[in-house]
């Protein structure tokens, strides 16, 4: 019994810690994205053919 507990802890303590990182890799990602995505628009903005 107790190494039922003790492997059941291990595989939680990892599960919960490759979801954190693959949470971290997403919002990198998505703030990646935001970050191009708000550079091209105002250089678009920039340059005055992009106001048509």
């Amino acid at each position: 019994m107790p190494a039922l507990i003790a492997s059941g802890s291990l595989l939680v303590t990892l599960g919960g810690f490759a979801f954190k990182q693959y949470n971290s890799y997403k919002n990198k990602q998505i703030q990646f994205q935001k970050n191009v995505t708000e550079t091209l628009f105002f250089r678009n903005l920039a340059i005055n053919v992009g106001v048509f």
